[in-house]
């Protein structure tokens, strides 16, 4: 009898632990940090070889940074070019980092996204600059 009683208390016991006494269980967000980059030579407009980068967007949010920007033909025949790059620079005008924006073919007057994300906080940036 007390072996049953025994087994039936720590059933009950272990129910009770499982459950955990029908508390409540509270799921805390964190708070995300967001850095958008607005320095004008990181967002204003470049033209190279006759495609126009416009519309640049950099953010950085829990030290990922997305790079958004418009890609125009802006010549008077068709592009092949496939990417860009992208690179990314410091107050001292040093390479802190460069990305790879894929264009692909652009007929002329057409405009793509270009969009690169990377693990990389680069909320330090102060420029960008672009090669083909």
């Amino acid at each position: 009898m007390q072996r049953k009683s025994l087994k039936i208390f720590l059933l009950v016991l272990v129910c009770l632990i499982l459950t955990a006494c029908g508390g409540k269980v509270e799921v805390k967000k964190e708070k995300t940090s967001e850095t958008k980059l607005t320095s004008k030579d990181i967002t204003k407009d470049q033209t190279i070889d006759g495609i126009k980068i416009s519309s640049v967007e950099m953010k950085v949010v829990d030290g990922m940074t997305t790079f958004n920007a418009t890609a125009t033909n802006t010549t008077e025949k068709d592009s092949n070019i496939e990417t860009i790059k992208i690179i990314v620079q410091d107050e001292d005008e040093k390479e802190i980092v460069a990305l790879t924006g894929y264009i692909g073919s652009l007929k002329k007057g057409e405009t793509k996204k270009i969009v690169n994300s990377t693990d990389i906080d680069l909320s330090n940036a102060k420029s960008i600059r672009y090669e083909i």
